[in-house]
């Protein structure tokens, strides 16, 4: 199985202030990987504030945004 990478130049389009990182230190469930999204906090009460105004949880609005984006 081909190992997938990090589309970096994706990542800085969505918001220059996002780190995402693969976490190896949890193990593969079924061949999907466990990846930590880290915002500043200015960056994470943007998309709170979006998330609120549009009644949608902030973990949907991310799983959205890197189904969309194809960032891995």
């Amino acid at each position: 199985m081909a190992k997938k990478q990090i589309n970096k130049a994706m990542l800085e389009k969505l918001s220059k202030n996002v780190e995402m990182t693969e976490n190896k230190k949890e193990e593969e469930l079924g061949g999907i990987k466990n990846f930590t999204i880290a915002f500043k906090f200015n960056e994470f009460m943007k998309i709170k504030t979006h998330c609120e105004n549009n009644h949608i949880s902030i973990g949907k609005f991310i799983k959205k945004l890197i189904e969309k984006e194809g960032i891995i």
